[in-house]
C-alpha cells in the first residue's frame, strides 16, 4: 500500500511540475484581453476624429448663421441656417447629428464685436450632438458613442483683407447746426453739432481699422479749389468747375493715422482734421456751406482716387454721410454742369447736373459698386417724400417764344413721374446693399441696421467691414 502510495506522489509530482501547455493557456487568455482593447482603442479613435470633425462643423455652422444674420438682421434666419448646417455639410463617422436650439447673447468682454445689450445681442451660440457607430465594442454591447461640441460666434469683428477706405463727408452749412441726435454723445463735447458727430463716428471706424494692411482717405463737399491742409479755412468751389478738389490734406491715402488698432496717431493730419475726441483732440474740419448739397460728384472722384491711391490687392470702401437730399441749385454749380448740359428732349437721362442730382448720385454709387467697390450710405434724417427740398423735378425750357417748348424731368430712374426718388430711397440706392445703408430716421430704415444716432451708425459700418468670428463663450 505504501508503495502504491508513493507511487501516486510521485505522478502527481511529475504533473504539478510539467509546464508544457501552460503558455499556450496565458496566451489564449490574455489574447482576448488584448484584442478585446486593441478593438475598443480603434472605436475611441474613430470617436474622437467624429468628435473633431464635429466641431469643425459646429464652428462652421455658427459662423455661417453669423454671416446670414449681419447680412439680414434676421436672429430668425440664422438660427435656421445653424440648425440646417449639418444637413448639407454632412459630419464623417456619425450617424445622426442633432442640434439645440441657438441662444442669442451680448458679448462685452471681448473687444471689437458689434455694441449690444440685452435686447441687441451680438453673438450666437449653438451645441450638437452626434451618434458614433462602433465596430469592435459592439462584443462588449456598446453599439455607439454620443459626441458633444459647442461653440459661438460674433456677427462681425474677425479679420478680413487689406481695406482702402475712403469717407466722404458733408459739411454744407446746415451740419454745422445744433443736433437733434438725442443718441449721439462725443466726448469732451456737451452740445455737439451734427458734423461734430459724424467725425467722431469716423474716429471710431479709424479705431477699427489696421494700420499695418488699412488706407484712409477723407473728402467733403462742397468741394475746394486747391488742397485743404488741416486746420486753414477751405475754399469753396463750385460743383463741376474743372480741377475742383474734393480729398482733404493730400492726393493720398494715409497709414499713419493709428499707431496700432485702436489707437489714433494724434499727430497725424487726418487725425487733426476728424479729431481724437477720446484723448481730447477736437477735429479742425468746419462746415462752411456756401453750396447747396450735390454728393454724385464726391462719389464719382472718390471711386476714382481709390482705384489710383490704394493698394490694388485691398477692398476699395466708401462711407458716404449726408444730412440732406442733393438739392444744389445751378448757381452752385459750372454752367457747364448744369442744366444747358441736359437734352430733357432726348432719350439720355439727365445725370451729373442739377436736374437729376439724386439720380446722379444713384448713378455712381452705381458705378462704384459694379467696380468691386463696398460704397456705405449713412444718412442723418432723410425724408421719406420727395419735396421741394429733396429730390424735386425740374422744368427746362428750350427755344424762344412761339418755339419755347418747357419739359419737366423728374429725378428718378427713368426720368419720368414714376417712383421718383425721395432723399431716403436715393440714400438707400446709393449703398452697395441695404446692409450697407444706416439712417437715423426709423422712418427711413429699411434694412438690418436700426441704429438711430450717428456715432452708432458709423461705429456698426466699420464693425461690418470686419467678418464674422468664433469667441469664447
Amino acid at each position: 500500500m505504501k508503495r502504491l502510495t508513493r507511487s501516486c506522489v510521485r505522478r502527481w509530482r511529475r504533473v504539478w511540475r510539467d509546464r508544457r501547455g501552460i503558455s499556450s493557456l496565458m496566451f489564449a487568455a490574455s489574447a482576448t484581453v488584448i484584442f478585446g482593447m486593441a478593438a475598443l482603442g480603434v472605436d475611441v479613435g474613430i470617436a474622437l476624429s467624429a468628435r473633431a470633425a464635429l466641431q469643425a462643423n459646429t464652428n462652421a455652422a455658427v459662423l455661417d448663421a453669423a454671416e446670414v444674420w449681419s447680412n439680414t438682421g434676421s436672429q430668425t434666419s440664422a438660427s435656421t441656417a445653424a440648425t440646417g448646417w449639418h444637413t448639407t455639410n454632412a459630419v464623417p463617422l456619425t450617424s445622426s447629428v442633432t442640434p439645440s436650439t441657438p441662444t442669442f447673447s451680448c458679448l462685452t468682454t471681448t473687444s471689437g464685436l458689434p455694441n449690444c445689450s440685452s435686447g441687441s445681442p451680438n453673438v450666437i451660440a449653438m451645441q450638437q450632438t452626434a451618434e458614433v457607430p462602433t465596430f469592435f465594442a459592439r462584443m462588449f454591447g456598446i453599439d455607439s458613442w454620443t459626441v458633444s461640441a459647442a461653440a459661438a460666434a460674433a456677427k462681425a469683428g474677425g479679420p478680413t483683407k487689406a481695406l482702402n477706405v475712403m469717407f466722404v463727408l458733408d459739411t454744407t452749412q446746415s451740419m454745422g447746426t445744433g443736433t437733434d441726435d438725442t443718441g449721439c454723445r462725443v466726448p469732451g463735447v456737451s452740445s455737439p453739432t451734427r458734423l461734430t458727430c459724424a467725425l467722431y463716428g469716423v474716429q471710431l471706424v479709424m479705431k477699427q481699422l489696421n494700420p499695418a494692411l488699412d488706407q484712409v482717405g477723407l473728402m467733403v463737399f462742397p468741394g475746394m479749389k486747391s488742397t485743404w491742409t488741416p486746420c486753414g479755412t477751405p475754399s469753396i468751389e463750385a460743383y463741376g468747375t474743372s480741377g475742383i478738389v474734393y480729398q482733404v490734406i493730400h492726393a493720398a491715402l494715409d497709414t499713419n493715422y493709428a499707431t496700432t488698432t485702436g489707437t489714433l496717431n494724434d499727430s497725424s493730419d487726418l487725425v487733426k482734421a476728424v479729431g481724437d475726441n477720446a484723448n481730447g483732440l477736437t477735429g479742425c474740419i468746419e462746415a462752411p456751406g456756401g453750396k447747396g448739397t450735390y454728393y454724385a460728384q464726391a462719389l464719382a472722384m472718390a471711386q476714382s482716387a481709390l482705384q489710383s491711391e490704394g493698394s490694388a490687392s485691398a477692398q476699395n470702401v466708401i462711407i458716404l454721410f449726408s444730412d440732406g437730399a442733393a438739392n444744389a441749385t445751378s448757381g452752385d454749380m459750372a454752367s457747364s454742369y448744369a442744366t444747358a448740359a441736359c437734352n430733357p428732349g432726348g432719350t439720355t437721362i439727365c445725370v451729373q447736373n442739377d436736374a437729376q442730382e439724386c439720380n446722379a448720385a444713384v448713378y455712381e454709387g452705381g458705378q462704384a459698386t459694379g467696380a468691386g467697390t463696398w460704397v456705405y450710405t449713412i444718412a442723418y434724417d432723410s425724408p421719406t417724400t420727395s419735396s421741394s427740398s429733396g429730390c424735386p423735378s425740374l422744368t427746362i425750357t428750350t427755344g424762344s417764344g412761339k418755339s419755347a417748348k418747357s419739359t419737366t424731368v423728374y429725378d428718378s430712374p427713368t426720368g419720368t413721374n414714376v417712383s421718383v426718388w425721395s432723399p431716403c430711397t436715393a440714400m438707400q440706392n446709393i449703398a452697395s446693399s441695404l446692409a450697407n445703408f444706416f439712417s437715423t430716421d426709423a422712418a427711413c430704415q429699411d434694412g438690418p441696421n436700426t441704429y438711430t444716432d450717428v456715432a452708432s451708425a458709423f461705429q456698426q459700418a466699420g464693425v461690418s467691414l470686419s467678418a464674422p468670428r468664433l469667441v469664447l463663450y
